[in-house]
């Protein structure tokens, strides 16, 4: 038989006796396991460039609507964002509801996201980058989308794991010493590795069973969603109707079967891994055509980057000399992949949870400080239902001059049909999510919206033109089979004077 080196620890570190025990008397299938839960160091790097470049980007929007979504004079104060904080949740931009401050937030956030993608002490600004981006997440969960959530959650993981030892200034600078391994072979790398599994599975999990398995009209009524559809996701709902059910059924056996056969010894190292990991990339790709998602798309392909075996690196003679990591047996790192084990089970019954109900006796709520805290917690049910609910936003103001404007679409005559395209009633994907969020939030929640609208209106307008009012209406609609919808239902969901 011949050995293998399969130390299993945080960023390099070795596994308990028992692990040793178990590869030293399985050497059969443990050092095929520890090649696939394995994470070549190039291709750490490159995610790295990847996520910190998507963060960057990320803030660079967000930027254009700092008063409006993160200080007080926006449309969510921290006043209610203090009273709607999970418990264990924390944010240090609820300390300060001031422009100024988020700003300077902001540009911290900007300059760690940048020497994060320079790789420059990676080890200690990850953590922070992680920390910052958690902050601004709980600052206000109403323009949050799935892919902040899939950011959030890899940046957890990555703390733990080498991200600076390629393409960056650390690497630069430890060039002299190096040792056998090009790969990172360790429970951090594992858990990561599965965290993206997960999202995968449980997305497929928590789908429909009525309408994505036995109808097989997933698909369908996700393109109906006109909040999200695209000009080319239109023209899709439009085609025959059998290409809609294989994107279904395709899309079920990518999310259910695609990250296993990713993980399968057979496949861990060679071109049918790429084949896999293309075909995620295609997956998002394509969803990113047809539905308006921001950077989920992205940010998901991103992950992916992490199960790129080094065979594409040597093929492409991209060198990548060893990891200077010694295995270390003390206390400290013991404790610390043990911490990695817990969490990482905890993730795992956190999504059994959502996807089966009875676990809740096992794993009940008073136990979710620990997930909130750590920016854990998760639900991956994107397009999981029917889907049925849809509509669209009609916003009105009444000037003191007796004139109805537009608040939506300034300069524009007030329409209550439905438009071509729904998404262009929204100045941002995060602005359109905030309103999604709006048809749940409670009146005294709806108000500060109203505040804003106002505000922002009158300091721009001379006093016969300012707001005297607002009204903010949904038109509710149901998505029905064979492209049929119910006729719209005005709702009325905030009447608003402007002091």
């Amino acid at each position: 038989m011949r050995n293998r080196d399969c130390t299993f620890g945080t960023g390099g570190l070795k596994l308990t006796n028992l692990y040793t025990f178990l590869a030293s008397k399985s050497s059969l299938w443990f050092p095929r396991i520890c090649e696939v839960l394995s994470i070549d160091l190039r291709s750490l790097a490159v995610f790295r460039i990847a996520i910190a470049t998507l963060i960057l980007v990320d803030l660079l929007t967000r930027a254009g609507d700092l008063t409006a979504h993160y200080a007080d004079e926006g449309a969510w104060p921290i006043a209610p964002a203090r009273k709607r904080l999970p418990l264990g949740g924390f944010s240090l931009h609820l300390f300060n509801g001031s422009v100024e401050f988020q700003a300077i937030l902001f540009l911290i956030t900007g300059a760690f996201a940048l020497a994060m993608l320079v790789g420059y002490h990676t080890r200690l600004v990850t953590p922070i980058v992680w920390l910052l981006i958690l902050s601004l997440h709980r600052r206000n969960p109403q323009v949050l989308q799935g892919g902040d959530h899939v950011l959030r959650v890899l940046l957890f993981w990555s703390m733990f794991l080498p991200l600076g030892s390629r393409f960056g200034v650390d690497a630069c600078r430890n060039r002299g010493s190096r040792r056998a391994s090009s790969a990172v072979r360790s429970i951090s790398a594992a858990a990561i590795l599965l965290q993206v599994c997960i999202i995968y599975w449980f997305a497929g999990l928590l789908k429909s069973r009525n309408t994505w398995y036995i109808q097989g009209d997933g698909v369908y009524y996700a393109l109906m969603l006109d909040r999200y559809v695209t000009p080319i996701g239109k023209w899709l709902l439009d085609a025959n109707p059998i290409i809609l059910k294989l994107l279904n059924y395709g899309t079920l056996g990518l999310e259910l079967f695609g990250p296993l056969l990713a993980l399968f010894p057979i496949v861990a190292k060679g071109p049918i891994r790429c084949g896999i990991i293309a075909a995620f990339w295609l997956f998002h790709l394509g969803m990113g055509l047809c539905l308006e998602l921001w950077l989920f798309g992205y940010i998901c392909s991103a992950a992916w980057l992490l199960f790129i075996p080094s065979w594409v690196w040597d093929r492409l003679k991209i060198k990548s000399p060893a990891l200077n990591r010694q295995g270390n047996k003390t206390i400290w790192a013991r404790l610390l992949n043990g911490a990695v084990v817990f969490l990482m089970i905890y993730v795992l019954f956190w999504n059994l949870r959502t996807a089966n109900k009875p676990l809740y006796r096992f794993f009940p709520d008073v136990i979710n400080p620990v997930g909130y805290a750590l920016g854990l917690d998760q639900a991956w049910g994107v397009f999981a239902g029917p889907s049925k609910k849809n509509g669209w936003f009609v916003i009105t103001g009444q000037l003191k001059d007796g004139t109805r404007v537009n608040l939506l679409k300034p300069g524009e005559e007030v329409l209550w049909e439905k438009p071509d395209l729904v998404i262009s009633l929204y100045e941002s994907a995060r602005w359109r999510r905030y309103m999604r969020k709006f048809v749940k939030l409670g009146d005294p929640y709806r108000i500060h919206y109203g505040e804003y609208l106002c505000r922002r209106w009158n300091e721009s307008h001379i006093e016969m033109e300012q707001l005297q009012s607002i009204h903010v209406y949904y038109m509710n609609q149901r998505n029905l089979a064979n492209h049929r919808v119910s006729p719209p239902k005005r709702e009325l969901l905030l009447s608003y004077t402007c002091d």
